[in-house]
């Protein structure tokens, strides 16, 4: 028995303590050893010191200690203590003082494989052969696996055919035994076969298809089992069935009793991948939720997903100037503006809704106090970085452009920054001719090099007049001396010089004209995409379906394009292209284009961003080996600690994989998924006494 210290509590004036419970400690194990007939005094001393160093502890670690009274039981422990020797001649005799922290004893550990253990790697793929090699063996099966096996597959045939067990000795000498003789026809073939009789030195052992016409064989597995065993527990430290801990119930179920524990047992659950799996489960059925659940897909507890392969890393309203700097003589573009420049005087601004360009005096957008003839002119501004730069991306910018003169000339970009605040991108509505004609583009690459998606939805004809302003002959003020009559006497007056200039306009349209809607551009893989929805004065979509646009990049494409910019930051600028009207002395005013952002949501793409519910992420590959360990609650996956994959978690946040141990001996029915019908489930068990 371990030693057991009360935990109490002193109450005041109550006779006596309060019991509290009681604290299990360590198990001390005294063992007394007798050295004898040491050939002298100093091989006594020899054996003592050997004795002695076998016996030292290291570390942290304890090691298993066996009784002889208990010889299938162990116990982990370490020496606590020196021990003196009592020597009488060549003879010594002292006590060796164990303690174990964990006062449990426990059984030799068992693996069960459930319906058998299946040797064949690969299964499902269709193999073709008439006569030659059906599948390589694996090394366990020799000498002492020379039990009966069970043969499982599917198979089609034009003539009867052989299954054969064939050897090849060192010295090339092949021997072989025929294990199953199947007729001609399709079908699926189930049936226990004979011991293998010993052949040669059974170096290499495959199994080989004998015919005179070619077979398909799939679903090939080969299972360890008596005779019958389909459907029961294989111990695989003898091959035989052994009902002694499990009772399969069905394809899903099986109930674990431990009939030799009086104290918690934790079993090892571990799965050999049949396939590519998204989703392991073992559920308890006892009725008090403990299970474990892996996967990509919902968390069981919630229906909500649990991994996020598109999460928001940004989400900027656009009603406050906190998160935007101007572009000015201090913060200059870190990028060339396309044919651009920040206008003398201009600058964005916010209201409780929108970001747009700083208005005058007289509530005009103020593009600059003065134009640069041949260029865009406005205001711009920078947007903070990325929480981090992203190689896979999503946003969706709202924005509007109104066309309210149709020769106004008005764009709206959104350039796209790369971890160097370099341009790496940009989306544009643009409102370029003598027209209210609005083009949509979006670009990946620098202005130099770049490729493109563009539309302008539908377009509409209008029609195409003259307009006609009045401006300074020779673009100057001048004047002249006219000689006027005036009720038959001369007279004359100054007069400013002036000539007529005769506009085209035209009223032609596009569905991006007098735009207010989202737009959404995504680089995923090798695939730029676009879409665009326009939305009526509630938000909500005003169209049934959006415009979509995509194109594929091939390799060569990406590393030109994108190479290895990141998307990492933002640069809004918006613009009026100085027409005649701008450019004439006198300034003829006239309705310039609104253009505005409203909005703007970023997404990091992880895993392709494809939904976890209707496109779950694989957990595994075929061959992998997963652990499930009821002890600590540890997941592994080929050896190593697997709680997450590509950053995201894989275990539901209800697991309670602890949960899943047997209780003083007592039993639990577990489902399982994948189903243990495929013959890939294992069970390592180890009894546990106090």
């Amino acid at each position: 028995m371990p030693t057991l210290a009360d935990q109490i509590q002193d109450v005041p004036a109550i006779v006596g303590d309060v019991l509290e419970g009681v604290n299990i400690q360590s198990k001390a194990i005294n063992i007394g050893v007798r050295i004898v007939d040491a050939t002298s005094l100093q091989d006594l001393e020899e054996r003592k010191h050997a004795i002695a160093n076998w016996l030292m502890p290291s570390g942290n670690n304890e090691d298993p200690l066996t009784l002889d009274i208990l010889p299938r039981w162990e116990f982990y422990a370490h020496v606590n203590a020196a021990f003196d020797a009592t020597d009488s001649l060549y003879n010594s005799s002292f006590t060796i003082p164990f303690s174990c922290t964990d006062p449990h004893a426990y059984s030799q550990q068992k693996r069960y494989a459930i319906n058998g253990y299946n040797l064949a790697i690969g299964v499902g793929d269709p193999v073709s052969v008439t006569n030659g090699k059906l599948y390589d063996v694996q090394d366990e099966l020799k000498v002492k696996h020379l039990e009966p096996l069970q043969l499982d597959f599917d198979y089609t045939a034009t003539a009867s055919f052989s299954i054969v067990v064939a050897e090849t000795d060192q010295d090339g000498t092949k021997h072989s035994q025929t294990l199953a003789t199947i007729n001609a026809g399709s079908g699926n073939y189930n049936g226990s076969i004979a011991a293998i009789t010993q052949m040669g030195d059974m170096d290499g052992i495959e199994l080989d298809v004998s015919s005179t016409a070619a077979v398909t064989i799939s679903n090939f597995k080969i299972y360890y089992a008596d005779q019958n065993a389909t459907g029961h527990l294989v111990d695989e430290s003898f091959e035989k069935v052994d009902d002694d801990l499990v009772i399969i119930n069905d394809d899903t179920t099986i109930t674990i009793h431990d009939d030799k524990s009086n104290a918690t047992s934790y079993p090892l659950f571990t799965l050999i991948a049949p396939t590519q799996l998204t989703k392991i489960a073992i559920a308890d059925n006892s009725g008090n939720d403990n299970y474990v659940f892996l996967g990509s897909e919902t968390d069981p507890d919630v229906e909500a997903q649990i991994t996020d392969n598109m999460p928001r890393v940004l989400w900027d309203r656009c009603n406050t100037m906190a998160t935007w700097k101007n572009f000015d003589s201090t913060n200059k573009p870190t990028f060339d503006i396309e044919n651009g420049v920040i206008g003398t005087g201009a600058a964005i601004d916010s209201t409780a809704n929108f970001i747009r360009p700083k208005l005058d005096s007289k509530d005009h957008y103020m593009f600059g106090t003065s134009f640069v003839k041949g260029k865009w002119n406005g205001a711009g501004g920078s947007h903070p970085a990325l929480s981090e730069p992203l190689s896979e991306w999503k946003f969706t910018v709202r924005a509007e452009i109104y066309c309210r003169d149709p020769r106004a000339m008005g764009k709206f970009e959104l350039y796209m920054l790369d971890q160097n605040q370099a341009r790496m991108g940009k989306v544009m509505l643009k409102d370029n001719a003598n027209s209210r004609d609005v083009v949509l583009e979006v670009e990946l690459g620098t202005h130099a090099t770049r490729t493109h998606l563009s539309t302008h939805g539908t377009k509409y004809k209008g029609k195409t007049t003259k307009k006609s302003i009045k401006v300074y002959k020779g673009g100057k003020k001048t004047t002249k001396t006219v000689t006027y009559t005036v009720k038959g006497k001369k007279k004359k007056k100054t007069e400013v010089r002036y000539v007529t200039k005769k506009l085209t306009t035209s009223t032609a349209h596009s569905t991006f004209t007098n735009w207010y809607g989202n737009i959404t551009f995504s680089f995923i893989g090798n695939k730029m995409s676009v879409s665009a929805m326009k939305l009526n004065s509630k938000q909500a979509n005003a169209w049934a379906k959006p415009i979509t646009l995509t194109k594929t990049l091939s390799d060569s494409d990406v590393a030109k394009y994108v190479g290895g910019h990141q998307l990492d930051a933002f640069a809004v600028y918006m613009a009026k292209y100085p027409i005649t009207e701008d450019l004439s002395n006198p300034v003829k005013r006239y309705q310039n284009d609104y253009m505005r952002l409203d909005d703007l949501k970023v997404w990091k793409v992880i895993n392709g961003g494809t939904s976890e519910v209707s496109s779950p992420m694989p957990i595994c590959d075929p061959g992998d080996e997963i652990k499930i360990a009821t002890e600590d609650g540890t997941v592994y996956r080929n050896g190593e600690p697997y709680n997450s994959l590509n950053g995201h978690q894989i275990k539901a946040i209800g697991s309670n994989i602890t949960g899943l141990a047997l209780e003083d001996n007592g039993a639990k029915t577990y489902s399982f998924y994948p189903s243990t019908a495929l013959g890939c489930w294992q069970i390592d068990q180890r009894h546990v006494m106090d």
